[in-house]
């Protein structure tokens, strides 16, 4: 059952740990609505179901978040506004900026197929030309203290 144990008053609270940077330096995005509740969600399905694949809690989350109303989502939609106000003022000049996913020529993405022997040989790749396309390594950003 993916019903919220939240009542009208009850304010939901997650632990602050997600503020914490990583050793890397990585600092985390503060979570959204729907991240506060199915953190929540997920560890009960994980009780419940120890040997359920993640994909698939994933896609029961998607579908049951859906299905909250607003009234239900208001605690979750509380809580993310609050914990963006704290990592606002943790990390004042934090801005998302997302790694450029690394593409793949379609010829290398695409799973092998078995064909028979091709009547005329395929054109040769040139040497110099990269194997994935539109990656670049991220521009290195200074530590903080």
């Amino acid at each position: 059952d993916m019903s919220t144990d939240v009542s009208d008053n009850k304010l939901v609270r997650v632990t602050p740990e997600y503020t914490q940077q990583r050793p890397d330096g990585h600092i985390k995005r503060p979570m959204n609505a729907f991240m506060v509740w199915s953190q929540i969600q997920r560890a009960k399905i994980v009780k419940e179901k120890p040997n359920m694949h993640n994909a698939a809690i994933s896609k029961q989350l998607g579908s049951a978040w859906k299905q909250l109303s607003p009234d239900e989502r208001l605690p979750y939609i509380i809580e993310s506004q609050r914990l963006k106000r704290v990592h606002k003022q943790q990390y004042p000049d934090y801005k998302y900026r997302p790694k450029k996913r690394c593409r793949t020529t379609k010829e290398e993405s695409d799973p092998p197929m078995i064909m028979r022997k091709p009547a005329v040989s395929p054109p040769t790749s040139r040497p110099n030309s990269p194997a994935v396309v539109g990656c670049s390594s991220p521009p290195s950003r200074p530590t903080s203290p």
